[in-house]
């Protein structure tokens, strides 16, 4: 009965509803309904209420329990009965905060942190470990917690916007993996025009149709996944499209992954070469350096990047530099064996010949022979060195009993994590470097230098006499300061053999060229080498003072000419023009007015490590010809240079082997006579 009522009822309901154009009808229907409403609880008056059994039933109904039943039934106005009587259902609220969306939110955090934070960083830095002056755990350390603190801190942010707006979180996701995306294709894919990083300005800024085009795929490839999610319209309020976040989801963990493993299989091959931090509590001692004797000195400065072409424009543009040079002897026929500071200067010091392989194991060896500074140090020489730890020795340890300079700073080393050039700033911008479109590398990795690690750590107690065993910039200025504030003693008590490495034209320094009194205008290499030639003279000139530059033989030079920048940017085959390698000597007692210009001596580096002990007079028939044999003889031999295309420190690629003869500032009597180690064919 209760059934069939309710369904008559809702049937008078949903006509009412329709007739509501036709209003004597609707008065019809809702009379009728209101009828069968009255009806219906007076039957259900007279079933339910029964006398029991044991109780005698009463008269009639209180007049305070029919009171409601008739306010209960009171006719409805036409406003209540126009909705359904029936109860609607209530819907469930859906959980905004769902395992499946932070399980979301955490994969496309840890994703896209570790990427720019561990994995591209840590990926930097073990191909290049001979590029950094500290330890793989002083670095690989603070980059995962970088990474676990960032994850965790994008993960709080997500959540933010999630409890903001799901389409806001949506959005904000999208974007964040679209980056992703982008700097991995980056990393992977297009990163094939990146340079080293030597102190040269790179042509990342340059507005070309590639970086142009480089720049809209990296825009392109971050807006991909956001423009998927509007068009598959997943942004929409009823629309159940689980699928754009879980493919999100999906590349993220994908990733990860893959990044992991690729960490974890690089460095199980390639190693670990620092695994302590003992290397920083030696250091060379600028005393060593300063401390002449009165007997007889060898005194070599090795110049970087010497060109003889840029030394020539040098004399031209300064012609003062032909009589403070008045006693040396400028040899603009002379080469280099090597375009690279590795391995032209320990090949120099030495003498054993690079053939390609790891640096590491090659500086490790050559140190154990018989080298120049050994050589010297058993025949009574006191010899003092400055050199570049990253292309000249692996460790001290190689210097042992051939270089008397070494001194300890035990216990006084403390690490730049967040300062300036600190170990965490510089390996996000190498980082971010590494992950951006070309455009945008220009201003995250120009200003670094090859010393760039040098700032990683400091020495806490105040040392003036300690160099760090990375050439730069900064360490020229150093030995200057060093030597205008304490000069130059005749005090050791034996003959002396010093090699101080400047980084001179290698990088444009403002502070060097301002060691000269009439520099103006823009830094260049021609101003920072006039600069370095002010450095040099402070040394002769205190030299002079302490009574030991008339009993010196002195030599500049260069340990190669200008970099092979059509092989090595450009991507050519073959050098466009000559590279020759400035050679100035100053023999013991040379007397001169004006600086002597020799373009006949065919002369090479080559000839170096047989020179030195030449003007030692220490026997050297093991090494080939010196410098003043050749001359002697007038008998030149073909010289050679090997060119290479420079990737970073410990990591070069052999290119091209020319064969020279005659004038070697003619192109013509240059031949390539090897192409990547193999004889040439043409």
């Amino acid at each position: 009965m209760q059934i069939q009522y309710k369904d008559v009822r809702r049937s008078l309901c949903g006509v009412a509803l329709k007739l509501r154009g036709f209003p004597a009808e609707r008065e019809k229907i809702i009379e009728m309904r209101v009828n069968m409403d009255n009806e219906f609880d007076t039957n259900l008056n007279s079933e339910t209420v029964q006398p029991a059994p044991e109780e005698a039933a009463p008269d009639s109904i209180p007049a305070a329990e029919e009171a409601p039943t008739e306010s209960a039934t009171a006719p409805e106005t036409a406003a209540e009965t126009a909705a359904p009587a029936e109860p609607v259902k209530k819907k469930k609220k859906k959980k905004r905060f769902t395992l499946k969306k932070e399980f979301t939110i955490f994969a496309i955090s840890a994703a896209f942190c570790f990427t720019a934070c561990f994995f591209a960083p840590a990926d930097i830095f073990i191909g290049n470990q001979h590029d950094f002056a500290i330890s793989a755990p002083r670095i690989l350390y603070p980059l995962f917690e970088a990474a676990c603190i960032t994850t965790v801190a994008l993960m709080i942010f997500l959540n933010i916007m999630l409890a903001i707006n799901v389409r806001l979180w949506k959005i904000v996701s999208s974007l964040i993996s679209g980056l992703l995306l982008a700097g991995y294709s980056q990393m992977m894919l297009m990163n094939g025009r990146m340079v080293s990083i030597t102190g040269d300005a790179a042509p990342y800024s340059v507005r070309s149709k590639f970086n142009l085009a480089n720049l809209a795929i990296f825009i392109a490839i971050t807006l991909t996944p956001t423009l998927f999610m509007i068009i598959s319209g997943d942004l929409k309020k009823k629309k159940k499209n689980r699928f754009h976040m879980r493919a999100l989801t999906y590349i993220s963990v994908a990733l990860f992954i893959m990044q992991g493993v690729g960490i974890g299989g690089r460095l199980a091959k390639i190693g670990i070469e620092k695994s302590d931090d003992s290397q920083f509590e030696s250091f060379f001692s600028l005393n060593g350096a300063t401390d002449l004797s009165s007997d007889e000195n060898i005194v070599v400065f090795l110049t970087d990047r010497l060109d003889a072409d840029w030394m020539e424009t040098l004399l031209d543009d300064y012609p003062e530099l032909n009589d403070e040079l008045a006693d040396f002897t400028f040899y603009a026929n002379n080469t280099s064996g090597y375009t690279n500071t590795f391995p032209a200067v320990p090949q120099m010091l030495t003498a054993h010949k690079y053939d390609g392989g790891e640096w590491v194991p090659y500086l490790d060896e050559g140190w154990k022979g018989q080298t120049v500074p050994r050589r010297l140090h058993e025949n009574g020489y006191t010899v003092n060195m400055l050199i570049d730890s990253s292309t000249t020795f692996s460790k001290y340890s190689n210097l042992k009993g051939q270089c008397d300079n070494i001194r300890s700073a035990e216990n006084f080393v403390d690490y730049n994590y967040f300062g300036p050039h600190g170990i965490l700033r510089t390996m996000a911008h190498f980082s971010l470097g590494k992950l951006s479109p070309y455009l945008v590398k220009g201003r995250l990795m120009n200003g670094y230098a090859a010393d760039f690690s040098s700032k990683f750590y400091v020495i806490t107690a105040d040392i003036p006499e300690r160099l760090d065993a990375s050439i730069g910039m900064d360490s020229d200025m150093k030995i200057y300061q060093y030597v205008k504030k304490n000069g130059i003693n005749a005090n050791s008590p034996s003959k002396t053999f010093t090699f101080i490495h400047l980084d001179f034209m290698h990088d444009n320094s403002k502070a060097l060229s301002n060691l000269y009194d009439g520099f103006e205008g823009e830094v260049d290499k021609y101003t920072t080498a006039r600069g370095g030639f002010e450095l040099l003279n402070t040394y002769f000139e205190e030299m002079k003072k302490a009574g030991v530059y008339d009993n010196s033989t002195i030599v500049i030079l260069g340990d190669h000419g200008h970099p092979p920048v059509e092989i090595e940017v450009d991507k050519k085959k073959n050098l466009e023009e000559s590279v020759r390698t400035s050679l100035f000597i100053k023999p013991a007692g040379a007397k001169g007015d004006k600086l002597t210009i020799n373009k006949e001596a065919e002369l090479s580096n080559d000839y170096f490590p047989a020179s030195i002990l030449d003007f030692a007079g220490i026997s050297h028939d093991d090494l080939g010809p010196s410098y003043n044999e050749l001359m002697a003889s007038g008998n030149y031999p073909e010289r050679y240079l090997k060119v290479y295309c420079w990737h970073g420190i410990g990591n070069i690629e052999d290119i091209l082997k020319y064969e020279i003869s005659g004038d070697a500032s003619d192109f013509s009597n240059w031949k390539v006579v090897e192409r990547k180690g193999k004889p040439a064919t043409e």
